[in-house]
């Protein structure tokens, strides 16, 4: 929770006029305020989800490479025969 409260704020202190967080809370958004707010909630949000498709991508390759290297092993130790 910590967490996501500091990206709230991160993300909404850019929007406003005020320069401290006590002024922020009190004052109103105009218009262009939340439309700014919501390009970057967006913006977050398609970097978030570009990092979790590199990830699964990763863990594929991960996954394709560790199986390789198995078979390759036992292959090789068959033909070997490394007892």
């Amino acid at each position: 929770m910590f967490v996501k409260t500091k990206q709230l704020l991160a993300t909404a202190l850019p929007c406003t006029t005020e320069s401290n967080l006590l002024g922020c809370l009190k004052s109103k958004a105009c218009q262009p305020q939340i439309e700014l707010y919501w390009r970057l909630v967006d913006k977050r949000q398609e970097r978030e989800q570009m990092t979790e498709n590199n990830k699964t991508v990763m863990v594929k390759y991960l996954y394709t490479v560790y199986h390789v290297k198995t078979m390759l092993f036992f292959i090789l130790s068959s033909v070997f025969c490394f007892c």
